[in-house]
C-alpha cells in the first residue's frame, strides 16, 4: 500500500486513540484501510467506490484507546491488521465481496447488503473496456474506500463523537487516496455525511435536472494538473428501488464523461 495512504491511517488512528475522550474506551473500534481490486489497475482504475464507514468487521476483534495506553497494541499492530491481504486468492483485496456474493458457508453474504448489489449494477452498467470476465469478478475493478476509517467493529456507523475526532484526518486521507488511485469516476454513496468537506475537496454543484438519488456531481482536479476524476454523490441505496438508482447514475456519469470530453 502506497506510503501516503499508511501514513494518512496513522494520523486518523493516532488522533483517536490520543483523543483522551474516555467514552471511546466502552465500545471496540476497529480501523479501515481502502482496498483496490487487482483487475482495477488494469483498466486504469475505471471506479473508486466510498461509503460511510465499514458496518463491522466480523473477522477482527477490535480495540480501544486503552489498549495502545496499556501497551497491549501499537499503532503499527493496528495498521498491520487494517492492510493485511483478506483476499481469497492471487492477492486481490476485493475478491472477498464476490466470493460471499450467494455464499451461505459465510457470515457476511454481500447479495444481501442493498449497497454491494447496487455497486454490482453501477459496475455493470458502466462497460467498463477491456473488462474481461466482469459478471464473475466485478468487484476485482473497484476501488472501495470510506469517509471516516475509525468505526465499530461490530455493526453500526461512528457516532458524532467518533465522526468529529477523525473528521479532518480522514478528508486529508482521501485527499490521498485520490492522488494515489487517481480513479476515473468516484462514487460517494454517502448521502449528506460530509457534503461541505467533499464541496472543499472537489468542484461539486447540484445536479442541473430531476433525480431522486443525485445529491451532487462535478470533478476532482488532481495537482499533476493533467488527471481528473468524474464525481457523483448520492443518497444512500437502502429502501430505494435499486434498478432506478443504478440507473440515474449511470445516466450521470455518462453525462459528466459528455461534458469534460477529451479526458
Amino acid at each position: 500500500m502506497d506510503k501516503r495512504i499508511v501514513d494518512g491511517l496513522r494520523e486518523v488512528l493516532r488522533g483517536v486513540v490520543d483523543s483522551n475522550e474516555k467514552r471511546l474506551n466502552s465500545k471496540p473500534l476497529t480501523l479501515f484501510a481502502p482496498q483496490q481490486g487487482t483487475k482495477s489497475r488494469n483498466c486504469g482504475n475505471p471506479l473508486m467506490v466510498v461509503g460511510r464507514a465499514v458496518n463491522g468487521s466480523g473477522d477482527r476483534v477490535g480495540w480501544t484507546p486503552e489498549d495502545f495506553a496499556s501497551g497491549k497494541l501499537t499503532l503499527d499492530d493496528e495498521l498491520k491488521a487494517a492492510t493485511e491481504n483478506r483476499a481469497t486468492n492471487s492477492g486481490d483485496r476485493l475478491n472477498w465481496v464476490t466470493y460471499n456474493w450467494r455464499n451461505r458457508d459465510v457470515d457476511y453474504n454481500t447479495a444481501k447488503s442493498p449497497f454491494w448489489r447496487t455497486i454490482r449494477g453501477i459496475t455493470l452498467g458502466l462497460n467498463i473496456p477491456n473488462a474481461e470476465n466482469i459478471e464473475k469478478c466485478w468487484s476485482s475493478y473497484l476501488i472501495w474506500s470510506n469517509l471516516y476509517k475509525v468505526s465499530p467493529v461490530r455493526r453500526g456507523n461512528p457516532d458524532k463523537n467518533i465522526r468529529d475526532i477523525q473528521r479532518e484526518s480522514c478528508m486529508k486521507l482521501l485527499r490521498s487516496e485520490l492522488e494515489v488511485y487517481k480513479p476515473k469516476r468516484a462514487l460517494f454513496v454517502t448521502g449528506n455525511w460530509c457534503l461541505e468537506q467533499l464541496e472543499s475537496l472537489c468542484i461539486l454543484s447540484r445536479p442541473d435536472r430531476g433525480t431522486s438519488v443525485i445529491e451532487r456531481c462535478g470533478r476532482y482536479y488532481h495537482t499533476d494538473g493533467a488527471s481528473t476524476t468524474d464525481v457523483v454523490v448520492t443518497i444512500r441505496p437502502e429502501g430505494q428501488k435499486e434498478k432506478n438508482f443504478v440507473a440515474q447514475v449511470i445516466s450521470e456519469f455518462k453525462r459528466l464523461e459528455g461534458t469534460f470530453p477529451g479526458k
